[in-house]
């Protein structure tokens, strides 16, 4: 679900920003989706890229106020947050850079993250193929 829209998103938003280059590495496409992609989605940039702990090749994209989660109601099978995340696996298959994306909410407060929302954060995370980071050495 949402991978199509995600194909779409990139070639719009290389269109309207008239993009000459496009992404070669795994970090400069979650900074452009973090920020590009997020900002035409939600008129905000993501709250932080952070590396996971344990997994080579594996980064969280974090949203601490998502909006996705106002509007679309939880459902036991599928979550509000799975548009998203489709949106983002179409936008990493269709440049080249093939992932496992998957999303997981944070209830609570974090010490070292500083949030306020009566929607709980959103954690998108997203396993590269060892490939893909292969490549660029």
């Amino acid at each position: 679900m949402g991978e199509s829209i995600g194909v779409r998103m990139i070639e719009l938003i290389y269109c309207r920003e008239k993009r000459l280059k496009k992404e070669s590495k795994h970090i400069e496409i979650l900074q452009f989706i973090s920020s590009a992609v997020w900002k035409s989605l939600f008129g905000k940039n993501a709250d932080g890229i952070t590396t996971a702990e344990g997994e080579q090749y594996g980064y969280f994209i974090k949203d601490y106020n998502p909006l996705i989660l106002k509007y679309i109601s939880e459902d036991e099978r599928i979550g509000g947050a799975a548009l998203i995340v489709g949106i983002i696996k179409g936008i990493l298959n269709h440049t080249g850079f093939d992932a496992q994306v998957y999303y997981s909410t944070v209830e609570g407060q974090d010490d070292k993250e500083k949030y306020i929302s009566m929607y709980p954060a959103t954690h998108f995370f997203i396993k590269f193929e060892p490939w893909v980071v292969e490549r660029e050495k």
